[in-house]
């Protein structure tokens, strides 16, 4: 039960917290997110094997589409042949 009524006394309190408090969360917040980013590299560095594979990925992957398209396609005739 006491459970519940600090539940509810911390909603309320949220609720009316001020403009200035609001205002001073997001600058922190807004804080974090720069150290955040001044922290991780500004690019991702591939290597030439890393190039490869997504090559190689990418050209299966058209394989597939086109397939799937082809399959598709016979469907397709075949639900309109059947009309």
């Amino acid at each position: 039960m006491s459970s519940v009524v600090v539940a509810l006394l911390h909603t309320l309190r949220t609720s009316v917290r001020t403009r200035a408090a609001l205002e001073a969360e997001i600058l922190a917040l807004r804080h974090q997110l720069h150290v955040l980013q001044r922290s991780r590299p500004r690019q991702l560095r591939l290597t030439r094997a890393d190039r490869e594979i997504t090559a190689r990925k990418r050209s299966t992957l058209r394989v597939s589409e086109c397939a799937a398209n082809i399959a598709w396609l016979v469907v397709g005739v075949a639900v309109n042949c059947s009309q």
